[in-house]
């Protein structure tokens, strides 16, 4: 085929990146075709782990939930197979970086790293009933109850309640997302209400067993505060922030971390390391948040509430 070029256009003058571009022009873009690792056999465990922040065992495990839904209908064009597609997502949260980063890691087109993290997002968020939920019988209630009163003797809790700030793309409304993690009686920090079900700490104690109910309620608070930390550590996307226009795909990451975090801590994958320059800490600590900068009008706290938590301070706290 004979390129129609202009007469005034002497081709001898062209530079070569000229050249090339004319060849996009009358001929299109060339087919690329990208050379994918296979990091999962490839891989010790411990570099594996640093990459994709499960083991090999926990990735298969999450696998077996997803597979189907990841699967094509045919493997043409070099389609992605679903365990590379689940790698993808976690390089994606383990990192935060640019979908071409990810792309080039991983050996894929941006445009298929953007429909891969949609779709294994979505696909992990959808169990979230089977790995995040509340006790759900008797017995679980009294286990969660035991657990929490081992930390600091403080009786009766079966969860606390806290927020924190995770950083989102502006949407045009606001241009951040507070996520609130409520994890029967519960306890919360002061910028709650004290109500029947929640406990709030004593603003000013003045008596011992006051003191010692407050001394209890922030140890036993600390375990929430902590793990958003430890969360974010684990998947710093959640920290330094998720570069997405879409609402409905952003909750689907944030649910689907916390949904391996909790199978990470099942196959006892411990929290990797963070480098000393690594803004990461700073991060983390600026998303901690105190749920008055959120709402403005503060509730007003419920007499049921007050009494109840004199009584455990009177009938309890007292005794110790």
């Amino acid at each position: 085929m004979e390129l129609d070029i202009p007469e005034e256009l002497d081709i001898f003058e062209v530079l070569d990146d000229d050249a090339i571009e004319l060849e996009f022009i009358f001929f299109g873009i060339p087919k690329q075709i990208y050379q994918r690792s296979d990091f999962f056999s490839s891989l010790d465990d411990i570099a594996f782990k640093r990459r994709f922040r499960l083991s090999k065992e926990s990735v298969l495990f999450v696998l077996t939930y997803i597979e189907t839904d990841l699967e094509y209908s045919n493997d043409l064009n070099q389609s992605v197979s679903p365990i590379n597609q689940l790698l993808t997502f976690l390089r994606f949260c383990a990192t935060a970086k640019h979908y071409m980063s990810v792309g080039d890691f991983m050996g894929c087109h941006l445009s298929t790293i953007c429909r891969i993290i949609h779709r294994v997002a979505r696909a992990i968020s959808l169990k979230c009933k089977k790995f995040i939920s509340m006790p759900k019988n008797d017995t679980e209630l009294k286990e969660a109850a035991n657990d929490f009163f081992k930390i600091a003797k403080f009786p009766r809790i079966i969860g606390t309640i806290d927020c924190t700030h995770i950083r989102i793309q502006s949407l045009g409304i606001d241009n951040c997302l507070y996520l609130f993690i409520i994890t029967q009686m519960f306890i919360g920090d002061s910028g709650y209400p004290v109500l029947k079900y929640l406990m709030t700490p004593l603003l000013n104690p003045n008596s011992q067993s006051e003191q010692l109910y407050n001394e209890s309620h922030i140890r036993t608070r600390n375990t929430v505060e902590r793990c958003f930390g430890v969360i974010k550590r684990r998947f710093p996307i959640l920290a330094y922030g998720i570069r997405m226009k879409k609402i409905d795909t952003i909750m689907a990451i944030i649910t689907s971390t916390f949904i391996l975090h909790n199978i990470a801590i099942q196959f006892n994958v411990e929290i990797p390391d963070i480098d000393g320059n690594d803004p990461l800490p700073l991060l983390i600590n600026n998303g901690d948040l105190n749920i008055n900068a959120i709402n403005n009008q503060q509730q007003q706290d419920d007499v049921g509430g007050i009494n109840q938590r004199a009584n455990i301070i009177n009938h309890y706290f007292s005794r110790l």
